[in-house]
């Protein structure tokens, strides 16, 4: 066990630069969208002649079958891992856009709804689905990331195994938390929604 904290901490901190720069830019985003939402004082929610946020999720329960949330956020994801063949190009608009939908979503349930409610129809998924998009971030970020460091003489080779082996374990975490956050979507929040 001891050995497993101690290797967890050594991949974080390998792996810090990564992890914290997928989670600045989602969070900008998320900023961003929530600013948009009140700066305006536009109401998406109306303005899609949807009521309040139990209706919105009403109307997403057709699509939200634990296989289509599945195929839609392992996109998602496939999207953010391929930052690291794209200089991070793919990664950083993909959490921005995230980060800004989200923040749009959450400012727009709130205008209608309860923090509660707004809570009870996210926190159950979001507390997993949001690790697995800045894990897949890290993902995206880390290899253009060890070129930069490369190409600033941090380090006289370009990639090395570990290195490797890092993003493919960041990549499989985020695969894996994100089928986990769409089958609580599909099979919990859809079951909260109904209740509430």
């Amino acid at each position: 066990m001891y050995t497993l904290v101690k290797k967890s901490k050594i991949f974080f901190k390998c792996n810090k630069v990564p992890f914290m720069l997928s989670i600045v830019v989602y969070f900008f985003g998320f900023l961003l969208g929530m600013f948009v939402i009140y700066s305006t004082n536009l109401n998406i929610l109306n303005q899609m002649n949807l009521i309040d946020s139990v209706e919105v999720t009403h109307t997403l329960q057709r699509e939200s079958t634990t296989l289509a949330l599945i195929q839609n956020n392992c996109l998602m994801i496939l999207i953010l891992l391929s930052g690291s063949f794209l200089l991070g190009l793919s990664t950083l608009i993909n959490l921005l856009f995230n980060g800004y939908v989200f923040g749009m979503a959450i400012a727009g349930m709130l205008q209608v709804s309860s923090l509660i409610k707004v809570l009870l129809l996210t926190v159950p998924h979001a507390i997993i689905e949001l690790p697995a998009i800045w894990f897949a971030g890290a993902a995206g970020f880390k290899m253009p990331y060890e070129l930069v460091r490369y190409f600033v003489d941090k380090k006289n080779y370009i990639f090395n195994k570990k290195e490797i082996v890092d993003f493919l374990i960041l990549a499989f975490i985020a695969i894996n938390l994100i089928m986990i956050a769409a089958f609580i979507e599909a099979n919990l929040t859809m079951r909260i929604a109904e209740i509430i």
